[in-house]
């Protein structure tokens, strides 16, 4: 995804957005369980995180 010529440079932001989404992914999932006490509302975070990667996915140019 990135620039041939850059892809050293890039690879900080590739790994502060995993390892945010690995921190916040699971914060959000417990934050609605709890709020809700339903886990079937808790798992539906995830399909909104999906869709969030997919919405920004769907800007990249190929």
């Amino acid at each position: 995804m990135a620039p041939p010529g850059e892809v050293a440079a890039r690879f900080g932001l590739f790994a502060l957005s995993g390892r945010a989404t690995g921190f916040a992914g699971p914060a959000v999932l417990a934050a609605v369980t709890q709020a809700t006490a339903s886990q079937r509302a808790g798992m539906a975070t995830v399909l909104v995180f999906l869709g969030v990667g997919a919405g920004v996915l769907a800007t990249v140019r190929g």
